[in-house]
């Protein structure tokens, strides 16, 4: 197989992987099939090598399903980041405090995706999942990661921005978003309403290597009927503490407020 060849299977094999990744439960050569593009007969054959490796597994229903291998990977990674590591105990005290989703996300200079998560106890909560990538004028996460970004950086990702609208309250035009950002400068935490998923709010705070470059954020969600525009404030200000205290812990400082 010639090197285009094989770089062509194994593009084919992360898209496969990628769409059952995006597909809650097991799903069927067929469904894959149609999600990718690619005949049946190539998706059987990257499903057997896969599942040669364990990287994916067939029920008795024959649908397939991400498999151990994967978690594995997962597993390594995580163990690897020092960001997840050193954030946990504040991500789990700000749980404690606000009893709602808290996210941790990580930003790798192009890229921001959630690296850790708590579920808030209530029975309405988000849909997002560990690993998935998270668009940043969107999301208070994302925003708050821009506001922190330097010029070069922050002008570079505007000119690409499509302002695609997630939903009908979504931010559309560049002035409005730069708008949003002198704000989350001077607050030190950014909030959304309802923009990146309905019925959902959101505030997030960035976290920062040596004070100035952006590395991830930290995040609360909660389903809008929960969360006056008057409590935004004092959970905002909860929200930058604990972003200030996972960039002293990455920064090895040990003047982390309430202990580590």
């Amino acid at each position: 197989m010639s090197e285009n060849g094989g770089i062509r299977v194994l593009e084919r094999a992360l898209g496969v992987l990628d769409h059952m990744a995006r597909t809650p439960g097991r799903t069927g050569i067929t469904d894959i099939a149609e999600g990718t593009g690619l005949p049946k007969a190539t998706v059987h054959r990257i499903l057997q090598t896969l599942g040669n490796k364990k990287v994916v597994v067939q029920g008795d229903d024959g649908g397939y399903s991400i498999g151990p291998a994967v978690l594995y990977w997962s597993d390594s990674f995580r163990a690897r980041s020092v960001l997840p590591h050193l954030a946990h105990p504040v991500i789990k005290k700000l749980w404690e405090a606000t009893k709602e989703t808290v996210h941790l996300t990580a930003y790798d200079g192009e890229t921001a995706y959630y690296v850790d998560k708590l579920e808030s106890p209530h029975p309405v909560g988000m849909r997002s999942r560990i690993g998935a990538e998270l668009c940043l004028h969107t999301t208070a996460a994302g925003r708050s990661i821009m506001a922190a970004m330097d010029k070069e950086s922050l002008d570079s990702y505007l000119e690409k921005a499509t302002f695609e609208k997630k939903t009908t309250s979504t931010i559309a035009t560049r002035e409005e978003l730069e708008a949003l950002l002198d704000d989350i400068r001077l607050r030190g935490y950014g909030w959304e309403n309802q923009e990146n998923e309905e019925g959902i709010r959101c505030i997030g705070s960035a976290i920062l290597r040596g004070k100035h470059r952006p590395i991830g954020a930290i995040s609360v969600s909660i389903p809008a009927y929960r969360l006056d525009e008057g409590d935004v404030p004092s959970l905002g200000e909860a929200v930058k503490k604990a972003a200030e205290n996972i960039s002293k812990l990455i920064d090895g400082t040990d003047q982390v407020e309430g202990g580590r």
